[in-house]
């Protein structure tokens, strides 16, 4: 037979391998459920129903969710594991000596018991095979639960509401800042950037602040507003060569050309850095840079506004006849 033919039935074998343990993997996990450590944690919920609590329904709710996921393969930590080996160990039987493989994901799965969770959470450990923290962390809270239950004896179901009402308020606070820590790292580039424009913007800033005292002092000696002063600076200063040199390291503008859109753009850039020094010093102590608190603009009078309010209403009548007539 041709090689290239069986090159391509070897290849489509081993797809229909992964295929197929692809799909069991899919099946086990929505037979999570069914895990022993799923029933126990279900088990003490039931545990509480005989006193009602409000709590009982959101916390299992949310819980449960996330078990769902922890109890499926506590070895994947993705759902590209599953195309992977399986997590076999190859141990010596107790009872014969004969080397016996075992699946320990497949193993957790089937596990009847937390001794034999404990068992295989041992062997997973000697033979360096990772084990999710998650999974780790439902065994020890059901285990716990179970503990707390014996120890409770007959009174469990009357104590159990108290326990899960506080279940729920530690469930909120750690959930809450889970997602703090994870929006806080998932915002690290963004504070980043606003870090860096933010400095960026300082540093022209500091750069431009003679200039900013220049239109400071025109602005009031004139009584002149920020835009004739600023343009007035401009004019002046134009000719320095200090002042072009920031025009091309902060505003990336040569006004050494003397075109009318060259000069027209630099005098409206300049403009604006003049109102944002002034933004930012009406933000930080409340008055701009010619000393000046900022006045609202006034609203429109009481009159003025049930005038227009009654002529409204008069046009939406005509409007309302209109309709009718067209009906």
């Amino acid at each position: 037979m041709d090689k290239e033919i069986l090159n391509s039935i070897v290849e489509n074998e081993k797809g229909m391998e992964t295929l197929a343990k692809y799909l069991k993997n899919l099946h086990t996990m929505f037979d999570a459920p069914n895990t022993f450590l799923f029933k126990e944690f279900e088990a003490f919920f039931n545990s509480c129903k005989e006193k009602e609590t409000t709590y009982l329904l959101d916390l299992f709710l949310a819980v449960s969710n996330s078990l769902n996921d922890t109890l499926f393969n506590p070895c994947f930590f993705s759902y590209k594991d599953c195309f992977e080996p399986s997590k076999t160990v190859v141990i010596k039987s107790d009872q014969n000596g004969e080397n016996q493989q075992i699946d320990i994901n497949e193993a957790m799965n089937n596990a009847k018991s937390f001794e034999e969770i404990d068992q295989y959470l041992k062997i997973a450990e000697e033979h360096k095979i990772p084990i999710r923290e998650d999974y780790k962390d439902a065994v020890l809270f059901i285990k716990s639960m179970k503990e707390l239950e014996k120890s409770l004896g007959n009174n469990s179901p009357k104590h159990f509401p108290s326990i899960v009402k506080l279940l729920y308020c530690f469930y909120l606070f750690i959930s809450g800042h889970i997602y703090n820590d994870y929006k806080y790292m998932q915002d690290i580039p963004y504070r980043k950037a606003v870090y860096k424009r933010m400095k960026t913007r300082d540093e022209k800033l500091a750069d431009f602040l003679t200039y900013f005292d220049k239109v400071k002092e025109i602005a009031i000696k004139r009584n002149w507003g920020l835009a004739p002063a600023s343009e007035a600076v401009f004019n002046s200063c134009k000719t320095e060569e200090k002042f072009q040199n920031l025009f091309k390291k902060h505003l990336r503008i040569d006004i050494k050309k003397d075109d009318d859109k060259t000069q027209k753009t630099a005098k409206r850039r300049f403009y604006y850095l003049v109102r944002d020094v002034d933004k930012l010093k009406v933000a930080s102590v409340g008055v701009g840079i010619k000393g000046k608190v900022p006045q609202n603009r006034a609203g429109r009078p009481e009159y003025s506004r049930n005038k227009t309010s009654k002529s409204m209403k008069i046009f939406h009548k005509k409007n309302k006849r209109k309709a009718k007539k067209r009906r």
